[in-house]
């Protein structure tokens, strides 16, 4: 099992690098754009096949194709490739009006109670999957620095994850959240937030981002996107506990979904966007 998951790890982290390679090559953010649509519309499949009843089936292709739309609006307008879609239109508004019609109509024939419910469910999995993840690619695209800004939210987070498994087994003693995740630990958090931090710090040293903000910024910034991307982790968690749900699919095998595997991600990446920003990155 062990051996799986590392095999299937080790293939998850090379698709995103020949994504960054393959981009770097053509000068070009297309295919971390085409990346982050398919995982967007995985992680929505997943979040609403979670969420059906016998009452409710949600229309899932719908959904995706929906998804990388949004994300498709979200890339022409970082990138200026339509002018007139930055100026004129704003892709956040045509996209949850998108949104809001095709769901209304999709469970228009539930009784009002349910349909209400089923409704607001999957406008939150649109947010949460799509608006929340859509942030790596906008912190891709900043002017200069996205390569290195995004892999460093990615670096950082999932630094932050393994640091807080290691420190968890060997000297995790008091529970975290027991009622959400019993496995996670204090000590372990706090040894993924010390990961996290050094890691950060190290991107921080071997890059381009030494000359963008002083040390005190690169640890607030490194802190930031870790103790984010924990409560990211926490948030899946509890979404599948209140489900009776152990992993969010099987797509990735052993790894279980692509919203297990970018679970940390969905807080990290816009706090992490928010946070270079702030620091007066990308200009």
């Amino acid at each position: 099992m062990d051996f799986t998951r590392v095999l299937l790890g080790s293939a998850f982290i090379a698709t995103i690098a020949l994504a960054y390679g393959v981009d770097h090559a053509l000068d070009s953010t297309v295919c971390f754009a085409v990346l982050t649509a398919a995982a967007v519309a995985f992680a929505l499949t997943e979040f609403l096949t979670l969420h059906e009843t016998e009452e409710v089936r949600y229309p899932k292709f719908m959904a995706g194709v929906l998804a990388v739309l949004l994300v498709g609006m979200q890339w022409l307008s970082a990138s200026g490739e339509i002018p007139a879609l930055t100026k004129d239109l704003s892709p956040a508004g045509v996209g949850l009006a998108l949104v809001l019609v095709a769901f209304a109509v999709s469970v228009s024939g539930l009784p009002v109670p349910v349909r209400g419910r089923a409704w607001a469910t999957a406008v939150f999995g649109f947010v949460y999957c799509v608006f929340l993840l859509g942030f790596l690619l906008q912190t891709r695209m900043l002017p200069g620095v996205g390569v290195t800004a995004s892999i460093f939210i990615l670096v950082v987070t999932k630094g932050t994850d393994m640091s807080a498994m290691v420190f968890g087994r060997s000297f995790g003693r008091r529970p975290l959240a027991p009622s959400i995740s019993p496995r996670k630990t204090v000590e372990g958090a706090i040894g993924g937030l010390g990961g996290g931090v050094a890691l950060g710090l190290a991107l921080w040293l071997g890059t381009e981002l030494y000359r963008e903000f002083p040390l005190w910024v690169a640890v607030a910034i490194s802190a930031a996107v870790s103790v984010a991307g924990q409560c990211g982790d926490l948030a899946e968690s509890m979404i599948k506990r209140s489900v009776g749900a152990k992993d969010s699919s099987r797509y990735l095998g052993e790894l279980g979904g692509v919203l297990d595997m970018a679970d940390a991600v969905t807080f990290s990446a816009p706090v992490g966007y928010l946070a270079f920003r702030m620091a007066g990155v990308g200009g």
